[in-house]
């Protein structure tokens, strides 16, 4: 699961991680995809099955803009890869 709040910084997106696989959890924090002042995200898979993550940042309007990493699954966890589109 990926959820968006103010972290340590700013406004973060992080992952957590259902200790028994069901919905009900209990669930565990687990990393940060994103902390620099963005939130709100979405995972995707593109038509060449790369996951996607969308979200916007910065966390104030009227300056927020769409922002699009890729992503890659490691060890059970999803890592942040290069930026695609976005400034």
């Amino acid at each position: 699961m990926i959820w968006s709040s103010f972290g340590e910084k700013e406004y973060a997106i992080g992952t957590a991680i259902s200790e028994n696989g069901k919905i009900a959890g209990p669930w565990v924090q687990s990393d940060l995809l994103f902390d620099e002042n963005g939130g709100h995200g979405m995972i995707l898979e593109t038509f060449e099955g790369e996951l996607l993550l969308v979200f916007h940042q910065p966390n104030r309007g009227p300056e927020e803009r769409a922002r699009f990493y890729l992503l890659k699954e490691e060890n059970n966890r999803l890592v942040r890869r290069e930026q695609l589109f976005g400034e």
